[in-house]
């Protein structure tokens, strides 16, 4: 070996008669992989002994009669080294998957300095939303064998619809801009729950999600009771204001709704065009042009608004006012209020009123109205007509 880097380094071979300007030869093949090998046993051994050597953790020797001292500086343990090249890689080919078959490819674990960004806990969340999936769950084939558990990179891309790198920067907690209609499809390759998505669009957008348009059945009946108990109205209404279920005080107040087809179990519908519900509210005007305002607010958060558009446009129809406020485009956020209203049998009665929202496990978003007369000449007449109240 000692000629073999003789005629390497210095170009000449070993004659000792032989002058030093002569004609050099060029190594073989055999020569060039052999300095290799011998190249790559010296960093192994190098890399061994400063380990053996070096008793604390910055690869430096202590000493004697001197302590080492303790730093704060974070622990780096050094990487086991890679296993010796194939004479094929030598020569420049890639290494195949077999060279790092002993080498984990489990994914990091998740520090307090990993989640000091938005973008860095979606990366980590997008990961283990990835390696909880098999390729069967999405309709892929299985394939080869997989190092990593779940879905590649390359899978999900292909299910979002969206380019591998881009995906890849998304994981990585890159600062790229991300459309919602993108995290719609990730959350839909990804099998998402409604929380998941929420979380999604938390982590990408710092927003929480447009609220799905799920048309439920029902209620459950833990809600229903709720309903029952409170001695006065309570009605509970989708985003887009159709009414899924009341108590026996709402019915009294504005009417049976189950006599009511789906289509005309409406809120927004009935205020523009049942002339009862019109002469009960004495600022009807105010309270139209309010409404309108508010479920333009409700249309523009709806992940799918083609219903409420619908509604729109029927309306527009048959009512001139909700056509003219309609096309004013104005929003307004009401949660809570006061109402007054004009029974037949009891007359005036003023009631205050607050809207909680009811997140559905199964990704519905639910209104509950609750009334509560105000306190004197309305109490005593909704006694009458509701029956006894009870505190």
């Amino acid at each position: 070996m000692k000629g073999v880097s003789r005629t390497v380094v210095r170009g000449a071979t070993s004659n000792s008669t032989g002058s030093a300007h002569s004609s050099a030869k060029r190594p073989s093949p055999a020569d060039m992989f052999s300095l290799a090998r011998v190249l790559q046993r010296f960093v192994q051994l190098n890399h061994r002994n400063s380990l053996r050597a070096s008793p604390n953790r910055w690869g430096r020797q202590v000493r004697p009669g001197h302590s080492a001292r303790l730093s704060t500086r974070p622990s780096m343990a050094s990487p086991s080294p890679l296993p010796p090249l194939s004479p094929r890689e030598e020569c420049g080919a890639p290494r195949g998957p077999s060279a790092f078959a002993g080498h984990s490819t489990r994914l990091r674990p998740v520090t307090a300095a990993s989640l000091s960004s938005p973008r860095s806990e979606l990366g980590h969340f997008l990961r283990t939303r990835r390696a909880r999936l098999r390729p069967s769950d999405v309709g892929l084939p299985e394939g080869a064998r997989r190092r990593t558990p779940g879905l590649r990179r390359e899978e999900v891309a292909q299910l979002a619809d969206v380019g591998v790198s881009w995906y890849t920067w998304l994981e990585q907690g890159r600062d790229i801009h991300v459309s919602e209609p993108f995290l719609e499809r990730l959350a839909q390759a990804l099998r998402l729950t409604p929380s998941e998505r929420a979380h999604l669009f938390a982590l990408a957008q710092g927003r929480p999600a447009a609220s799905p348009l799920i048309a439920p059945a029902g209620v459950s009946k833990a809600l229903q009771r709720v309903l029952d108990v409170h001695p006065f109205p309570a009605l509970v209404a989708t985003m887009r204001w159709d009414y899924l279920a009341w108590n026996t005080a709402a019915v009294r107040l504005y009417g049976d709704f189950s006599k009511l087809t789906p289509a005309l179990r409406n809120g927004l519908w009935r205020l523009f065009t049942d002339p009862d519900r019109r002469r009960m509210i004495p600022a009807w005007e105010q309270n139209a042009r309010a409404s309108v305002q508010r479920f333009r607010l409700d249309a523009a958060r709806s992940a799918d608004r083609a219903a409420f558009d619908e509604l729109a446009a029927a309306l527009s129809r048959v009512s001139p006012d909700f056509a003219r406020w309609w096309g004013d485009h104005d929003v307004v956020e009401v949660g809570e209020g006061s109402k007054e209203l004009i029974h037949s049998d009891v007359g005036l009665v003023r009631f205050d009123y607050v809207t909680l929202t009811q997140a559905e496990p199964d990704g519905r978003v639910l209104r509950v109205t609750f009334y509560s007369p105000r306190a004197g000449e309305s109490e005593e007449r909704t006694r009458r007509l509701f029956g006894p109240i009870t505190r």
